[in-house]
């Protein structure tokens, strides 16, 4: 059983872990499997794990926030992997558009869920994430994302889903 941690401490800066862990059911016991330094980027909501591509694969999907300014990623990593591993490992990332940063704050990106809603029929699950803002007006979006082949998530589709403070 995998299992995806978080942790971040401060120092002189924020520095950011994000853990892999690997459960045995047999001895009850946890040791880690792979590790990523994300710096200063934070991991604000639950990752997800699941087969994106039909090929018996786990994939640790997450979302990173800068912790200041920059554009919010998601990441999908490869399950089986092992040791230290860099952002650059991913087997897919997704930059969040610069329209997300409103009002000189960037927007934060929460939980990851995987699904099938395949819009385009090709059998191939989506990865959902939204972008949240602390303040007044803010205009969220829940983007539709799928793997593809080359090392890049796609924009399936992109929801408004209406301003902060409006009920």
């Amino acid at each position: 059983i995998m299992l995806p941690a978080s942790r971040f401490g401060f120092q002189n800066q924020l520095n950011t872990l994000f853990y892999v862990l690997d459960y045995d059911k047999k001895t009850k016991s946890m040791s880690r499997k792979w590790w990523l330094d994300l710096g200063n980027n934070l991991v604000t909501g639950a990752p997800s794990i699941a087969d994106l591509r039909n090929d018996q694969q786990k994939y640790v999907v997450f979302a990173t926030n800068p912790s200041g300014s920059g554009e919010g990623k998601v990441y999908g990593f490869k399950g089986n992997l092992k040791n230290k591993r860099e952002t650059s490992d991913a087997r897919w990332v997704y930059n969040l558009p610069a329209e997300t940063e409103q009002h000189d704050f960037p927007g934060d990106l929460r939980h990851t869920t995987v699904a099938d809603i395949d819009l385009n029929d090709n059998g191939i699950k989506e990865v959902i994430v939204a972008d949240t803002g602390e303040v007044t007006n803010w205009q969220s979006f829940v983007y539709v994302l799928e793997p593809q082949s080359s090392r890049a998530f796609n924009l399936q589709k992109k929801f408004g889903v209406g301003n902060s403070g409006q009920t």
